[in-house]
């Protein structure tokens, strides 16, 4: 079998070698070419009568040379055959022909007439035989090469039987004078050099018509044509010998040379040739390869048994920060964290050339160390290599630590707020759901930034970002032990408490913290004030999801009814939070239907016993009846309705009071409160002077009231808006005085003409202490130049008191029920001097 597969092979080298020879250009017309120079070259040869004749010794030294040079090349062929034939048997054919061709034309000069007997028992008559012998030998063995591998070895075994037997009938059974006869019988002994050039021509054709010759065609034929033309030529006979004798042998030796040249092109020259290509096109594939090593984005890295680096390419330079060149000769160890580099070394062992090769992705986001002392993420591709004769391994490197860093960043994103810093919700339920998975109980505190939708509105949502991360930043100073601070979302925060004994000091502290001022930017410090909520779990909820549900309801009722102040879960809760869902819904629709009115109460001057005008107020009756003003408000501003309502109250009031003008009325001022979220609509300013010019009300005529908390809590967004208003020709008045934290400087800064003392200052009156207070809030007013009014007065005894302290307006049931429209016009009519109660 082995045998077999080398037989093969050699026999591709000479097919190969055959089809660089047969894949030559204008190979056809080149045979073609060579054939017609050979056959012209045997004209001169028609003329051999008028040659002359040669002395015998003379012509025997010339046969002798010759036919020398004739076995050297027939002997040439068959040793450069023998050289590239190792196990095909074409080549060996080839070698052991040509090496009986040799053989048999040197039998043919020894035994030529005139030389020394150096083979006893062969004589000069045996020359024919053996010129014959070597001439038919020679054409059996061209034939044979041209065949298919399978028929060579029947050739072969032919071509020597039949050599064989023919040399020895010749020997045997021609008798020595028939030889010599036939050797020196002139012309008519010349039919068997006629013969054999006739198949030598055969031969020629043969070759010339080859498509996948194994030899150069034109070499093999030309010198087929050229052999033919040496034994054409007449032969006298050593007695008469002439030049046309040493023609011949000329030819014969011209022709065996080409021959010879064809054998030494197809397995000499041509396979040179290809080693020299084949060694260029390594060179070149080796340049090509440097360059893709060397321009390789990836670090490429080869490292000997012991870790030592042998090979690295520039894009490993750059990649652990090392100069060029300057990685070789280091340790891999030098290239890790210095945790790993202790643990390194035991596995070098790897580095052998039957290791498992290790793609990329087998191991990702290594961690490395660069020569200038940074670290990088990597992935490693490792496989086993041979370098330089010793076992190796291979590291393609990559630099994967933006996506390290982008994966650590989506990583943190998933479980943190990107404003804050803060665990978001998702840890926060996971954070909740640890700790009743572990039987820990404890309080779920939420607090939400009080009128944040405000700051929003007025400072934009950059400034409200920044106040949001200055809130987050408090808090997150105030969070101690295992507390667990979250952003659950929007401007709410949860912080997870231990339920001890201690938890609602810890709570009053927290929300103590949330009432200091926050520096929000270098030149903005704002008042900002959170209600929270909290429940207990899991007494309260058992769920993750249930305990902030609970935690939102108690939040969310703190900022309904108290504002600044934390509420405790209680069970009565979803109830309201129901009952809060149904009536913003409902509110959708009910501006539409004409379920809202206005109702009048009239405001008394009390020094002049006068009425003064009306203060607007929104009523609500559903088609389940009247809905309190106290109930749905609130819901109205946290639902965002407040805007559209606030502007239909303002317009329905502006109407009404142009109505009752133009009915010959005086209403005096009609007053309309304004909410916190109205104030922080854009577009107010212009829609009440719109409103205004539409019904031709004097600006005068109307007045707003703000509240104080609204108008303080954050005075340099009020402030603008204010003096906006103002400049329309509006009246402001300070709704609710005495409830919130004005100071003396920043209540000279509002543009409000008015101070509404709240009803709770009113109902003080009879009490010394309350007596005290409001007497100073109304020498306050004056002294500030405003305005007193006071609201809720029901009491003569009220009356009396406030008109002694100088209180300039009072509004209550004691002068008037809010009145319907209709009723509000009589009054105007029957009503116009009071008298006051006693």
């Amino acid at each position: 079998m082995g045998a077999t597969t080398q037989c093969r092979e050699d026999g591709g080298i000479l097919a190969r070698s055959a089809a660089m020879a047969a894949s030559t250009p204008h190979r056809a017309p080149r045979i073609t070419l060579s054939l017609l120079i050979g056959l012209a070259a045997f004209v001169p040869m028609t003329l051999h009568h008028e040659l002359t004749s040669l002395p015998a010794p003379h012509f025997t030294a010339w046969h002798t040379l010759l036919e020398a040079i004739a076995v050297a090349f027939a002997f040439q062929i068959a040793v450069s055959a023998w050289y590239r034939s190792a196990a095909s048997r074409p080549l060996r054919s080839l070698a052991l022909g040509f090496l009986g061709v040799s053989a048999l034309d040197l039998a043919h000069l020894l035994v030529f007439p005139g030389m020394p007997v150096w083979l006893p028992g062969l004589h000069e008559g045996h020359t024919q035989a053996f010129w014959l012998a070597g001439r038919g030998l020679t054409a059996l063995t061209l034939l044979m090469l041209t065949f298919e591998e399978r028929w060579t070895r029947k050739l072969a075994l032919l071509l020597g039987a039949g050599t064989a037997l023919g040399i020895g009938v010749a020997l045997a059974a021609m008798p020595m004078t028939v030889l010599a006869r036939a050797q020196w019988a002139g012309a008519a002994a010349h039919a068997p050099s006629v013969a054999v050039s006739i198949v030598f021509v055969a031969m020629a054709i043969w070759w010339a018509r080859l498509r996948k010759p194994p030899l150069r065609a034109d070499l093999v034929a030309v010198g087929l044509v050229v052999l033919a033309i040496g034994e054409a030529l007449p032969d006298g006979g050593i007695a008469t010998a002439s030049m046309s004798d040493v023609l011949g042998h000329v030819y014969k030796v011209i022709g065996t040379g080409l021959l010879l040249r064809a054998v030494v092109h197809a397995h000499i020259v041509q396979p040179y040739r290809d080693l020299l290509h084949e060694k260029r096109s390594r060179e070149h594939a080796a340049v090509q390869l440097d360059a893709l090593v060397h321009g390789a984005p990836d670090g490429i890295v080869v490292m000997t048994g012991n870790g030592g680096i042998v090979a690295a390419n520039p894009a490993a330079d750059r990649l652990f920060g090392a100069e060029a060149g300057t990685l070789l000769g280091r340790r891999v160890e030098e290239l890790m964290p210095e945790a790993l580099r202790d643990r390194h070394p035991a596995l070098h062992g790897d580095a052998r050339p039957n290791a498992p090769s290790r793609p990329m992705s087998a191991t990702t986001d290594l961690k490395a160390a660069r020569i200038d002392g940074g670290t990088l993420f990597v992935d490693i591709a490792l496989s086993p290599v041979r370098w330089e004769g010793e076992a190796c391994t291979v590291a393609f490197v990559r630099d994967s630590t933006v996506r390290v860093q982008q994966m650590q960043r989506i990583n943190w994103l998933a479980s943190h707020d990107e404003l804050t810093g803060l665990p978001n919700r998702w840890a926060l339920v996971r954070e909740l759901g640890r700790r009743l998975a572990g039987d820990e109980g404890g309080l779920c505190l939420e607090f939400d930034i009080d009128h944040f939708s405000r700051f929003n509105e007025a400072l934009g949502h950059t400034t409200g970002d920044d106040l949001l991360q200055a809130f987050a930043a408090r808090l997150a100073a105030a969070v101690q032990g295992d507390e667990f601070l979250a952003r659950a979302e929007g401007d709410r925060f949860v912080i997870l408490l231990a339920d001890t004994m201690a938890a609602a000091e810890r709570i009053k502290v927290l929300l103590a913290l949330t009432s200091h001022p926050l520096l929000v930017s270098q030149d903005l410090r704002l008042n900002v004030t959170a209600s929270g909520g909290f429940c207990r779990f899991p007494v309260d909820a058992r769920t993750p999801e249930a305990i902030l549900q609970a935690t939102d309801m108690a939040t969310t009722r703190a900022k309904r009814e108290h504002r600044h102040t934390v509420v405790a879960y209680h069970p009565s809760l979803p109830l309201k939070g129901k009952s809060w869902v149904s009536i913003a819904n409902r509110l959708n629709g009910a501006l539409e239907v004409g379920q809202f009115r206005l109702v009048y109460q009239p405001k008394l001057g009390l020094q002049q016993a006068t009425s003064l005008g009306f203060e607007a107020l929104l009523r609500w009756r559903s088609a389940q009846g009247d809905i309190s003003p106290a109930e749905f408000i609130p819901i109205a501003e946290e639902s965002g309705h407040i805007i559209r309502l606030g502007r239909w109250t303002i317009s329905q009031a502006i109407a009404q009071a142009a109505a009752w003008r133009m009915d010959g009325l005086d209403p005096g001022r009609i007053a309309v409160n304004l909410s916190a979220r109205q104030l922080g609509d854009v577009g107010l300013t212009e829609y009440i002077a719109t409103e205004l010019r539409r019904h031709a009300l004097p600006p005068a005529a109307l007045e707003l009231e703000i509240t104080e908390s609204v108008a303080m809590e954050n005075l340099d967004w009020a402030l603008p808006r204010l003096e906006a208003l103002a400049g329309l020709g509006v009246r402001l008045s300070l709704d609710d005085f005495g409830t919130g934290y004005s100071s003396l400087a920043y209540l000279q800064k509002l543009p409000a003409e008015v101070l509404k003392i709240d009803l709770r200052f009113v109902q003080a009156i009879g009490s010394a202490e309350g007596e005290v207070l409001l007497r100073a809030i109304i020498g306050l007013a004056h002294g500030l130049g405003k305005k007193v009014v006071a609201e809720g007065v029901e009491t003569p005894q009220q009356d009396r008191w406030l008109r002694a302290a100088g209180c300039d307006e009072a509004q209550g049931w004691l002068y008037g029920r809010p009145l319907e429209v209709a009723d509000a016009g009589t009054f105007i009519r029957g009503m116009a001097r009071i008298t006051p109660p006693r």
